[in-house]
Order: structure tokens, then sequence, then C-alpha cells
């Protein structure tokens, strides 16, 4: 009998179907290459989802990780989201390539 890995939540953000769709693959190929039971993708079309609602989701299926692409607008915010994350013995990997450093002043 084998045990099931850990829980992960993905999360992908795009504003095209390809670009979606590529994130998705990015998650679960990661998921899959760390041995991590991915319960859901949470997709976020219009760049509108808060970081609570991505916690959320990270609770309610009880994951130890949110699985973030570097590309995600979402991965400029891991240190809020690992914050909240935390609270549930959760964390944020970013994913899938090195996101492109935010300008100078910028807050993310």
């Amino acid at each position: 009998m084998s045990v099931p890995g850990p829980v992960a939540v993905g999360y992908a953000a795009a504003s095209s179907p390809a670009e979606m769709y590529r994130q998705h693959e990015v998650i679960e190929d990661h998921a899959r290459a760390e041995g991590l039971a991915l319960a859901q993708i949470v997709t976020d079309a219009r760049d509108a989802l808060t970081i609570g609602q991505v916690v959320e989701a990270a609770r309610h299926h009880d994951a130890s990780v949110v699985l973030v692409p570097a590309d995600a607008a979402l991965a400029d915010a891991r240190k809020g989201l690992n914050q909240q994350l935390s609270e549930y013995g959760a964390a944020c990997v970013v994913i899938g390539g090195v996101r492109a450093p935010t300008p100078e002043g910028a807050s993310g």
C-alpha cells in the first residue's frame, strides 16, 4: 500500500489561455516530480484573487505547500503569502524559473 505524498495547491494567473495552460503544466510537472498530491489549481484569469483566497484553498485541502509559477503575479507577493500560510503550517514555493526583478521602489 502506498502512502500519499504531502498535499499541494497550485496557483495559476495568466491573461491568455496558452499561458494559463503552460502554468498548469509547470505546476503539475513540479508536483509530480516532488511526489506531491496536487489537490487543486486555483486559476486566476483576471489577477483578481487575493492572498486570503489562495490561503483558504490551501487550508481547505490541508495543503502543506502552495505552488506558484515564477511568472504568475502572486510570485511577487511570496512573503505575504508565506506569512499567512505559516499559520496553517504551509509554505509557498515559487517554481518554474526566475522571476524578473521588481523595479526599484516597487512593492510586492
